[in-house]
């Protein structure tokens, strides 16, 4: 069982999620906005920090807890497979994980990631989709022939 589906878990409630010794998943608040005519919701996208690389227990408590075993089984896991998906990317250069991204990996020590922007991870906005609207056209008023005197009333 891979440990990104976890990391995913964990980004619906939390707005950081790091891998010990590989980065963190970063979610970045977007506005809604409106592009044309098309209405977007608000939205949390996910970034990759190369830098946040020291173990905050976040993940493998999680994993220890939904798994039901001990907090250093749940660290030896997560430190496996951390190991395992680094050798995958050394010999792939190209590791897309599902809801998440894609990782490549440039050169030996810089990581280029490409986010999955179908995933929302703001839960406020959750079943929101974007939509798209046609301006509505000002109707032309037809001007009335006021044949009406000075001072004399309509009924």
């Amino acid at each position: 069982m891979t440990i990104f589906k976890d990391v995913v878990d964990l980004l619906h409630n939390n707005d950081c999620v790091i891998l010990p010794g590989f980065g963190a998943f970063v979610l970045k608040n977007k506005s809604a906005s409106i592009i044309g005519n098309e209405f977007i919701p608000p939205r949390k996208d996910v970034s990759f920090n190369a830098m946040l690389k020291e173990n905050d227990g976040l993940l493998v408590k999680h994993i220890s807890k939904t798994r039901k075993t001990s907090y250093k089984k749940a660290l030896s896991i997560v430190e496996e497979e951390i190991k395992s998906f680094n050798n995958r990317l050394s010999k792939d250069l190209i590791v897309e994980i599902d809801s998440i991204g894609i990782i490549e990996l440039k050169d030996e020590n810089n990581l280029n990631f490409n986010p999955d922007l179908s995933i929302n991870f703001d839960t406020s906005s959750f079943g929101l989709q974007s939509f798209s609207k046609e301006p509505i056209l000002k109707s032309r008023r037809k001007k009335h022939n006021n044949n009406y005197k000075k001072g004399q009333q309509r009924l």
